[in-house]
């Protein structure tokens, strides 16, 4: 093989701008686009969850209020036709109130429509839906912060 050619395709020619893409061959094209595409997706989805922090492990299309810590031994999922059903718990140092703003604000985003919640005792209650599910927030404070239960059900 010539030392000055390459066995892969690169695109030669073209201005101070970098090569001409009109001449290039497909593959080169195809590999910027690729790794253009791939470059904005990733960003996105770092962006996406820097700011909305993880999502729970029991159901993993739910986000998880940053500074909360999911009590994965508390976690029940069943999977089944007529839907999933998922209850989870999960606690951290906040109070009731910034965790329902949070959730008031992120589950929209994410398709949940929001409906008529309130109060059950001193624990504010959050409910949602979304296609075939419905969806349960009970936060309440304990110990100096807050817990927060989660529970799927199909409707």
């Amino acid at each position: 093989m010539d030392r000055n050619r390459s066995r892969f395709p690169v695109a030669r020619g073209g201005g101070p701008d970098g090569p001409d893409l009109e001449r290039a061959p497909r593959t080169v094209v195809r590999g910027r686009r690729c790794g253009a595409v791939a470059l904005a997706l990733s960003l996105a989805l770092h962006a996406g969850t820097a700011a909305a922090g993880d999502f729970l492990e029991a159901a993993e299309d739910l986000p998880l209020a940053p500074g909360l810590v999911e009590d994965h031994e508390a976690a029940m999922v069943f999977d089944k036709p007529g839907g999933r059903i998922v209850e989870t718990r999960a606690s951290g140092r906040h109070s009731s109130s910034a965790v329902a703003a949070f959730y008031s604000e992120t589950l929209p985003q994410l398709g949940w429509t929001s409906q008529a919640g309130g109060r059950a005792g001193s624990a504010v209650v959050l409910r949602f839906e979304r296609a075939r599910e419905a969806l349960s927030l009970v936060i309440s404070e304990s110990d100096g912060g807050v817990v927060v239960r989660f529970a799927i059900t199909p409707r």
